[in-house]
């Protein structure tokens, strides 16, 4: 059990500083003219949004808001995965002091009606039809509730005309009521450990820890034109976290993408130097890529491949520096054409993209080849085919004889050679 704790003793938050405070003092070191989000049009398509215009949207948003009634402290709920509009609505909300009370988009209707009464939500945001039924199934039994929006129904185009009744001075007011020390957001836990419980933010816990993020890892996130590629939920501290690092640098990109289901075209499209995700994610990369090798001579070499980025890792583990040999084969030569194009030419993890080689063997270390539909490997480490889809085995992973005399030599194999062990890729020591 953790007994104590300590604090940065370098990291300094102003008063007067919230959230919004990251993007006005980005525009005021780097003008409105930089590049800080691109929106997703269509599979390997973006669309750039330069920080005057991602400033603007929020400002009409907030105006929005605030012709709606949302005052200081007051709950608002978004609803929905991770895209573009989401940003503008958190922001939106940090600069008037209002609370963003963020809801699973998987959460069903029972679990988004507890969180909205728990918190006393007076305005929630859908993205879609299906998330916005969720949310009018339960309206009736949330009674702070009073207006649910729908992205996809031009909720941000609703609230800038709303906002064309506040005037520049009484958003000005608002903004300036609002402290570091003053609620910015209420997450709730997953439940694991009973009902959900919401987590209460202020405006310095976040800039707390995104300046410690600049101080520990500026060649991540700071330095070298960064370039965020992000589908984790944003109602998700750690994907708010790493998207206010990206905006709060002087010239980050932010890639807001609502599914995986085209990653690869859009990781080839976007080109990302640093990304957050989850090992089932790598795990559907990786296994793209060897099943674009396929099997045979392709299958071998990528394998080999694998095997020297696994090498290496293990050897700036250990401080020992990678021989050209390796370099050679981790960065992909001889490595097939269609594996190179499947293979993210990028940093997993929020790595850098010149470290991608020598940190990605600790992603490989922990792939099993018995999971991989496309190879297998030996007791040596060679490839060796496996069984195709479809195609009946028995109980050892062989394929099934015909008939009785099928059945009782492979009983006689079986008696004979024991029960067969399938190969698995080298495991991380524990």
């Amino acid at each position: 059990m953790l007994t104590e704790y300590t604090t940065p003793g370098s990291i300094e938050v102003r008063s007067n500083e919230t959230l919004y405070s990251l993007l006005t003092q980005r525009i005021e070191r780097t003008g409105e003219d930089t590049v800080i989000a691109t929106r997703k049009t269509g599979p390997g398509r973006w669309e750039q949004i330069t920080t005057g215009e991602f400033h603007r949207m929020v400002l009409a948003a907030a105006k929005g808001f605030i012709a709606f009634g949302i005052r200081k402290g007051d709950a608002v709920s978004i609803f929905s995965p991770t895209r573009w509009e989401w940003g503008v609505l958190d922001f939106a909300l940090a600069a008037i002091g209002a609370v963003n009370v963020p809801i699973y988009d998987t959460d069903s209707a029972p679990q988004a009606e507890r969180i909205i009464n728990d918190s006393a939500v007076k305005l929630a945001i859908a993205d879609n039809r299906e998330r916005y039924d969720r949310l009018d199934s339960v309206i009736d039994n949330c009674p702070t509730l009073q207006r649910i929006l729908m992205l996809d129904g031009n909720a941000l185009g609703a609230l800038e005309g709303l906002g064309v009744s506040v005037s520049d001075e009484e958003l000005e007011t608002r903004i300036a009521s609002v402290g570091a020390d003053d609620l910015a957001t209420i997450v709730y836990t997953s439940g694991s450990t009973g009902t959900p419980k919401g987590a209460e933010l202020t405006h310095r816990n976040f800039l707390s820890i995104v300046r410690a993020g600049f101080a520990c890892l500026p060649e991540v996130i700071w330095d070298d034109h960064p370039r965020l590629l992000l589908f984790l939920p944003l109602a998700h501290c750690f994907a708010r976290f790493i998207e206010y690092c990206s905006i709060g640098s002087d010239d980050g990109v932010v890639g807001f993408l609502p599914d995986t289901k085209s990653l690869l075209p859009d990781l080839r499209s976007f080109k990302p130097t640093y990304l957050l995700g989850v090992p089932r994610v790598f795990e559907k990369v990786y296994n793209a890529a060897s099943r674009k090798a396929g099997m045979g001579f392709k299958g071998r070499v990528f394998l080999k491949a694998a095997e020297s980025a696994r090498a290496w890792s293990r050897m700036q583990q250990a401080g020992i520096r990678p021989t050209p040999k390796q370099v050679a084969g981790v960065r992909g030569v001889g490595v097939p054409h269609g594996a190179r194009r499947a293979r993210p030419e990028h940093p997993v993890c929020g790595l850098r993209r010149r470290a991608v080689e020598r940190r990605s063997g600790a992603f490989l270390l922990r792939h099993r080849t018995a999971d991989d539909p496309g190879l297998r490997t030996d007791g040596d480490g060679r490839a060796v085919h496996r069984v195709p889809c479809g195609r009946q085995r028995d109980r050892h992973g062989r394929p099934a004889g015909s008939g009785l005399l099928g059945a009782h030599l492979g009983g006689r194999r079986a008696a004979a050679q024991g029960r067969e062990r399938v190969p698995r890729l080298p495991q991380p020591a524990r």
